[in-house]
């Protein structure tokens, strides 16, 4: 099949030894814990709930629509005006404005495109709502780590500690805004990273090369003829994968066989035109690049490693089945495939 065809690039890909290893953060690093929906929703209501202690106001009909929202429509709205921010004011405003002001769009945009009425908004979103939203986003209380981080991270850790110094450097390289890195730290990774990049602080975000480029520049390597060295592992093809393929990186596609189920079978004609290597899970990872058995932790019940086993890996759900196309993966998919030449 495709997907085998496409799996089986393992055998033959990843000869040069890596100096550099970058990661994607949301969806490869992490996910998460509720949908953005359920969280919206219930940071409103508790708005709604306050600003009537302190303001003493009446349960209006505006006041009792807010407290009744569906998580769904709000998962909708959001995916709607993120798309919008993004591409009015690119890279979560940077050189334009603080990234807290453009979230504070986003989440206006949000709730106003979900049915709140401005009213309610002028009187919960600044002192209630979006604080609570924008500090949970930025620690363990949004988001958690996927069951292999921690232990795929402890492992190429190890292997970069056995190396002369410098010879190796991990890093993250995202689309996030600038409070990535205390989130990493909330979330305990942060130490095993000798930078975090964001597209952000770089005014530039994946696909483009340029990104790849300043990731290359802070591991100290030479952009225009060291990028054989280079890794990039991520979850969004049409940003990771083809992101680092088309800046002469290696590109690791973490997918499980239940996401590729999901594709249309033209998507894997496009697949095959790029570059990269399949993996259904991040515990992969650390095997693919080269790290040695020998990194591999050592549980406490004596068992060979604490990395799940590669029947369960395979077997595993994917936790990415209800979440909302917020990047336009399959619309980019779809866009692709309209270029195609017809078979007729």
């Amino acid at each position: 099949t495709m997907a085998t065809l496409i799996t089986s690039s393992l055998l033959v890909m990843g000869a040069v030894k890596p100096r550099l290893i970058t990661f994607d953060a949301t969806g490869t690093l992490m996910r998460l814990r509720r949908p953005v929906g359920a969280v919206y929703r219930d940071a409103l209501a508790a708005g709604v709930t306050l600003a009537q202690l302190t303001r003493g106001a009446h349960k209006d009909a505006d006041v009792i629509a807010a407290s009744m929202l569906d998580a769904s429509e709000i998962d909708r709205s959001f995916a709607g005006a993120y798309r919008s921010a993004c591409k009015e004011n690119p890279c979560f405003g940077a050189g334009v404005m603080p990234s807290r002001d453009w979230w504070k769009g986003v989440v206006r945009d949000t709730f106003e495109g979900a049915g709140v009425s401005a009213r309610v908004l002028d009187a919960v979103l600044e002192h209630h709502v979006f604080p609570t939203l924008y500090d949970s986003f930025a620690t363990n209380a949004a988001w958690e780590l996927h069951e292999t981080s921690a232990p795929v991270l402890q492992q190429l850790a190890r292997w970069r500690a056995s190396m002369p110094a410098g010879e190796l450097k991990l890093g993250v390289v995202s689309n996030f805004d600038d409070r990535l890195l205390s989130l990493l730290n909330s979330l305990g990774v942060a130490e095993y990273f000798d930078f975090v990049l964001t597209s952000r602080d770089a005014g530039v975000e994946k696909p483009e090369q340029g990104l790849f480029d300043m990731a290359c520049d802070r591991a100290g390597l030479d952009a225009d003829g060291e990028t054989v060295a280079a890794v990039h592992i991520g979850d969004t093809f049409s940003k990771d994968v083809v992101g680092a393929a088309r800046a002469g990186w290696r590109a690791v596609y973490v997918a499980s066989d239940e996401a590729l189920g999901r594709l249309e079978p033209e998507a894997f004609m496009v697949m095959c035109e790029t570059e990269h290597e399949r993996v259904d899970s991040l515990g992969f990872v650390p095997r693919v690049v080269g790290a040695p058995a020998s990194t591999a932790l050592i549980p406490d019940d004596g068992s060979e490693s604490d990395m799940p086993g590669e029947s369960e890996l395979m077997d595993g759900e994917d936790p990415h089945v209800d979440e909302e196309d917020v990047d336009g993966e399959r619309a980019w998919f779809l866009g692709q495939t309209d270029r195609q030449p017809s078979s007729s």
